[in-house]
């Protein structure tokens, strides 16, 4: 791109971060609780236990009710296998509010490095281990809102050294929905 173009690129980003900023801020507005992210346009910020999460403005209405949201935040907590990660919540779960059932309770654990900080497996109360490997953990439990249901960490790398470049071929910062938890 030459430079001819890049005051007419720089505009079209200023307008596109008000216009996410201004349908984050009205989405929050009407969710208690809620806050826009002031560095993520677009993005609502909610804080349980310590732990960010950020969610796209347009599937705020779809999240599930604050209670089991909050449910969903110490699962992902009990299960993280890795210190320096970032957790990816996914599939039906994200979605209760709308679909009012689901099948499973799904993670995406993006691995920052594993020579420093290797998953670590865990077996948390109330949470029986049906099966796992390096990358793939598979728990079955009890929950309070909708009965046993099969809860997963998928643990894959991320490579922080490029904005946006998955680790290996099996994985992509954005196969996922984009709802990250984050120590606050």
């Amino acid at each position: 791109m030459d430079a001819s173009n890049s005051a007419w690129v720089e505009h079209v980003k200023g307008i596109l971060k008000e216009l996410l900023t201004q349908k984050a801020k009205a989405v929050c507005e009407r969710n208690l609780g809620f806050e826009c992210a002031k560095d993520f346009p677009g993005y609502l910020r909610y804080t349980h236990d310590n732990v960010q999460v950020f969610f796209p403005w347009l599937i705020v209405d779809d999240l599930p009710s604050r209670e089991i949201l909050d449910y969903l935040i110490r699962v992902a907590i009990q299960i993280k296998a890795c210190s320096l990660s970032i957790t990816c919540l996914s599939g039906s779960a994200l979605y209760f509010n709308s679909l009012r059932s689901i099948s499973d309770i799904d993670f995406l654990e993006y691995e920052i490095n594993p020579d420093l900080d290797p998953p670590n497996i865990k077996s948390p109360n109330k949470f029986a281990v049906l099966k796992h490997n390096a990358s793939y953990v598979q728990y079955i439990t009890e929950t309070p809102f909708y009965g046993t249901v099969e809860v997963t960490n998928m643990i894959v790398g991320i490579d922080t050294t490029q904005v946006g470049a998955a680790a290996s071929l099996e994985s992509s910062p954005y196969e996922l929905h984009p709802v990250l938890l984050t120590p606050a």
